[in-house]
């Protein structure tokens, strides 16, 4: 397996093992202690932080990549994420981090029903 056949086969590792939770509070409360402040920021000023996060953590962190994904200026994109990790008190060079906010996109997408449509391939 190359490249985004790889990671798709990791992704599929990772939607197992959260099928595998039997208690799905325990999924409510990842995703609320992850992602969700920032979503509930989104929903309230009518912003875009979460897509910016979930493009940067797809891109392992580069801000030019996320910046022509999205059709940004890098100045933007670096702007957001240090908005991101003042929202969230966290610190996005942190590989832990960047893993926690992973896995808490992935809970919300796997509790939506759209486990996949967000890829962590490119």
């Amino acid at each position: 397996m190359t490249g985004a056949h790889a990671l798709y086969g990791e992704e599929l590792r990772i939607f197992t093992l959260l099928q595998a939770v039997s208690d799905p509070g325990v999924l409510q409360e990842y995703y609320g202690k992850t992602v969700r402040p920032l979503e509930d920021y989104d929903r309230e000023n009518r912003s875009d932080l979460t897509s910016v996060l979930r493009s940067y953590l797809q891109h392992n962190g580069s801000v030019k990549e996320t910046a022509d994904e999205l059709y940004l200026h890098r100045n933007t994109v670096n702007y957001k994420i240090k908005k991101i990790e003042s929202l969230l008190n966290m610190d996005l060079s942190s590989l832990g981090c960047r893993f926690s906010l992973q896995m808490g996109l992935m809970v919300e997408d796997f509790m939506a029903g759209t486990a996949g449509r967000h890829s962590l391939s490119a």
